[in-house]
């Protein structure tokens, strides 16, 4: 123990120098309040292995404070909502009421608390992060690999007057018609999510992560398909993580100039420290890889997909 408090000593001195703006300051811990405690159902779901598939599903019972900011600032009674899915609107409200919830609380934080960086927090909650989005990214490319999500038009369905069907079961339909298009997609956010595992690969993954998002967020939003507001807030998290790469993208991207290397482990300076977190995050993506693998083959053999 003496010696990882020693260890942790040495990283701490390493990186003291470190100073943020009042605003960075203030929208990390926002950003840690909102994800912790806001989006605690999603934490607690890529830590966890549970027997059923759940994607994206989230708290299934209501929550007193957002009905009652739901009523207070927005005047619409949530008492009876259900909120079972990403798309309702108590889902929404429920965004507002938390990122409220984080300012107010990160104002009281700035007021008491004088350090003017947090560097270890700042690497865990970007490492976070990475872990959320290739979480949901195992389990969207696993439900299209086995067939889940996209299953075949079935007889009635072809036979149905195209004016007859909504926007939303119109694209299961011609989603389903071409399965190596699912295909194609669940490829993408597979590999997006296992390259988002690692600090090397994580720009690359980030960015297909991000094209595929803005595909599916595009599609959610004008077939009406649901899930709008969770590819959004997949897509912000995936822009956020993107941020440490973005002043070298600039100068590469828009205005042709040579990007220089970034630092990729944050403030973990001694090098058996980082492959000790390279090794327990291998751990969780087979964990966690091999958990949506599995679950979604069963489901698709248990129900003739």
């Amino acid at each position: 123990m003496e010696y990882l408090i020693l260890h942790f000593n040495r990283l701490q001195t390493s990186v003291q120098h470190e100073t943020w703006t009042t605003l960075s300051l203030f929208l990390f811990r926002t950003l840690l309040f909102f994800i912790l405690v806001g989006e605690r159902s999603l934490v607690i779901e890529i830590f966890s292995i549970s027997d059923e598939i759940v994607l994206a599903q989230g708290a299934t019972t209501l929550d007193s404070y957002v009905v009652w900011f739901g009523d207070f600032f927005f005047g619409v009674d949530l008492s009876e909502a259900r909120p079972t899915t990403k798309d309702q609107l108590y889902s929404w409200v429920h965004s507002a009421a938390y990122l409220a919830f984080s300012c107010l609380a990160a104002l009281v934080w700035s007021a008491i608390d004088q350090r003017k960086a947090h560097p270890f927090l700042k690497d865990g909650l970007w490492t976070l992060l990475r872990m959320l989005v290739a979480f949901y990214m195992f389990g969207y490319g696993c439900a299209k690999l086995f067939g889940v999500q996209f299953t075949s038009p079935t007889a009635s369905q072809l036979m149905t007057e195209l004016g007859t069907l909504s926007p939303g079961n119109l694209f299961k339909i011609f989603m389903g018609t071409s399965q190596p298009y699912s295909l194609l997609g669940g490829w993408l956010e597979l590999t997006g999510g296992i390259l988002l595992c690692y600090r090397k690969t994580t720009l690359l993954g980030a960015l297909i992560v991000l094209g595929v998002m803005f595909n599916v967020f595009a599609l959610n939003l004008f077939y009406s398909f649901g899930m709008k507001r969770f590819s959004l807030e997949l897509i912000i998290f995936t822009l956020i993580i993107i941020i440490p790469y973005l002043p070298q993208l600039i100068k590469w991207i828009l205005f042709n100039k040579e990007a220089h290397p970034i630092s990729l482990y944050g403030p973990w300076t001694i090098k058996n420290w980082r492959w000790l977190g390279t090794g327990m995050m291998s751990i969780w993506l087979i964990t966690m890889l091999s958990f949506h693998a599995t679950s979604f083959r069963q489901f698709a053999i248990d129900y003739a997909v």
